[in-house]
């Protein structure tokens, strides 16, 4: 009986200790995020930078999780917006120098990369499809199966898109993951990316 009460309690202990999630804060050194804005849906018209600047990672190491677990996030804004889409082209994201960006009505919004002055990929995402209208962003969510040989797991992105005071585009993604890891011990893994990317000038 005492044994069998001991083995409760350590997979309970192990259960707490696997359970692990971080958020990383906005970065204090960067433009504050435009809280001003009036309209429904956030206007992200313009041309910004495709390669962008990352503040840190935040990914808890506790007992259920390994370094095998931790996912790359991508830099590119292209990347960041439309990976799936990128891959399926067969698109390297580097080859964009700068990503358009245009609302158009009803709840459209066009997507161009360029490399210099070559337009060489475009797309459109729509209200209540590609991406949810929030009070001062936007936000797309995803989700991925992120089993391996060494776990079992279910992966969810979340990716929320703010301008700046000065119109930096700011994407904060967060990634979680739920699954069981080695020894059949559950875990969630939790990281939060903070990204920014310069704006250029209007879009056309």
């Amino acid at each position: 009986m005492y044994t069998y009460f001991n083995r409760i309690v350590i997979i309970l202990l192990l259960f707490h200790l696997a359970f692990s999630a971080s958020a990383g804060h906005y970065p204090k050194e960067w433009p504050d995020i435009d809280k001003d804005t009036k309209s429904k849906c956030l206007n992200l018209s313009g041309v910004y930078s495709n390669s962008g600047e990352e503040a840190y990672t935040n990914v808890d190491t506790q007992i259920g999780r390994s370094a095998w677990l931790v996912r790359a996030i991508p830099r590119y804004l292209g990347q960041a917006l439309l990976p799936d889409l990128l891959e399926m082209h067969n698109i390297d994201p580097k080859w964009a120098t700068k990503i358009e960006l245009k609302t158009k009505k009803k709840g459209v919004i066009k997507i161009v990369f360029w490399k210099e002055n070559e337009e060489i990929f475009k797309t459109e995402w729509y209200q209540n499809i590609d991406y949810t209208c929030k009070k001062y962003f936007i936000t797309t969510k995803g989700s991925l199966n992120a089993d391996s040989h060494m776990k079992t797991a279910k992966g969810k992105v979340k990716k929320e898109i703010y301008l700046a005071n000065d119109r930096t585009l700011i994407l904060h993604q967060k990634y979680t993951e739920k699954g069981l890891g080695l020894f059949f011990v559950p875990y969630i893994q939790s990281e939060s990316n903070w990204y920014k990317y310069q704006y250029l000038y209007p879009s056309n």
